[in-house]
This record gives structure tokens, C-alpha cells and sequence, in this order.
């Protein structure tokens, strides 16, 4: 038996469980962050307005050996890109210390990220660039669509290939972005509010930095 409600189709049941399904998701994540605030676990709170005292050893491993910088950006939630474009604090980036051992994984994959981000680019670039040959030389364009099948190399000019590139390009770059935001010892989560979250893996870090910013003082 199909599930229907009078007055709105199947597609549109479909999205609007997808969208609130979506939501849901979002408002749970956004919860452990409060929760773990609230209880000292992991998470500590401190207002937007703050410079951000930072402890001055690893943020991985917490030795005082603390001499490769690692900037993290913050993840973004529920906040309008209007938002972001009118006020520059959200685009604010958070530096901390990490020794050599620690920084390595996050630089490699950093790097392995913005590879990633330049191979989604070169698919726009490639479809960007079919389109201008093939509306300022139209003769070019039907010659090489039929010279490059001979070459295996059809494809290049094959509008049928063009929705395959978009899905793969939108992927490396969303993945390529989230690979150059993430790291694996500390999260900032900003939903726009008064406050920042940070999210430490380290414990004992994450005290230090609760300490230094005001914490016992609240």
C-alpha cells in the first residue's frame, strides 16, 4: 500500500520527508555540541566576540612540543550565505599548535584535498570550455567531434558525458573542501548564535582551552 496524503504528490512527499529528515540530522548534531558544553565533555563554549586564548602544547597529543601551526576552520550550521558574505568573522580561522607527528596526517590530508578540489574544477573548466568552442567556432567543433572517436578520445566533446562531469566534479570538490576543513583532533561548529563551539579529542586539552578562556571565571 502506497503512503500518500491528499493533496501533495509522491515527489513532493518525498522531499519534504528528505528535507525534514535532513533537518532532523543537522538539529542532533548540533545537540552534542550543546550537551557536551554543558556537561565539560570534550566541548567547551565561548562567546563569537573572543579572541581565543590558545594552550600553548600539541592540540593532538598534548605535549608542549607544540611548533607546527595548523589553522581549522569552522563548520557552518544553519547560517544563510548572505550571512556569511555581510560579516567576515565567519570566515575566521582558528590557529593552533601541534607537534611534527600530529601536524603530518592534517597537512597530507590537506593536500590530498586541494587535489581533489583541482580535479572537480578541471571538470567545470572542461565543460565551460566545450561550450565556448562550440558556440564561437562551430566548425572546429563538429571537426573534432568527429576526428577524437577515432582516438578514443570522443568524449572530450560528447554533451552526453556533460551531467557525468558535473555529478563527478561537484563530488571532488565537496569532498576536496571537506577534506581541507576537517581535523581529526579538534571541530569548530558555529550555528550563528552568541557562541562557538570547539570540539577537542584531546580531554585535557580541551580543559586547558575552557581554562584559558574563562571558563572557571563563569
Amino acid at each position: 500500500m502506497a503512503l500518500s496524503i491528499p493533496g501533495i504528490d509522491a515527489e513532493h512527499l518525498f522531499a519534504l520527508v528528505g528535507g525534514l529528515g535532513f533537518a532532523l540530522l543537522m538539529w542532533r548534531y548540533d545537540n552534542r555540541f550543546r550537551k557536551g558544553a554543558k556537561m565539560h565533555d570534550h566541548v567547551a563554549e565561548i562567546g563569537r566576540d573572543l579572541d581565543p586564548a590558545i594552550p600553548p602544547r600539541c592540540l593532538g597529543c598534548g605535549s608542549h612540543h607544540a611548533s607546527h601551526p595548523v589553522k581549522v576552520r569552522r563548520f557552518l550550521h544553519g547560517v544563510s550565505p548572505i550571512t556569511v558574505a555581510m560579516d567576515p568573522s565567519y570566515k575566521r580561522r582558528f590557529t593552533f599548535g601541534c607537534c611534527l607527528d600530529c601536524a603530518r596526517p592534517i597537512r597530507r590530508r590537506r593536500r590530498l584535498g586541494r587535489f581533489s578540489m583541482v580535479a572537480g574544477y578541471l571538470f567545470g573548466v572542461h565543460i565551460a570550455l566545450s561550450i565556448i568552442v562550440a558556440a564561437t567556432a562551430r566548425g572546429s567543433y563538429q571537426a573534432a567531434a568527429k576526428i577524437l572517436p577515432h582516438y578514443r578520445l570522443g568524449w572530450l566533446f560528447n554533451v552526453a558525458t556533460w551531467p557525468f562531469e558535473m555529478i563527478i566534479g561537484t563530488f571532488l570538490v565537496g569532498l576536496g573542501f571537506w577534506m581541507t576543513l576537517y581535523s581529526p583532533y579538534v571541530t569548530v561548529l558555529d550555528t550563528g548564535g552568541r557562541t562557538i563551539f570547539f570540539r577537542f579529542r584531546n580531554q585535557h586539552y580541551r580543559d586547558a582551552f575552557a581554562e584559558l578562556n574563562g571558563e572557571g571565571a563563569t
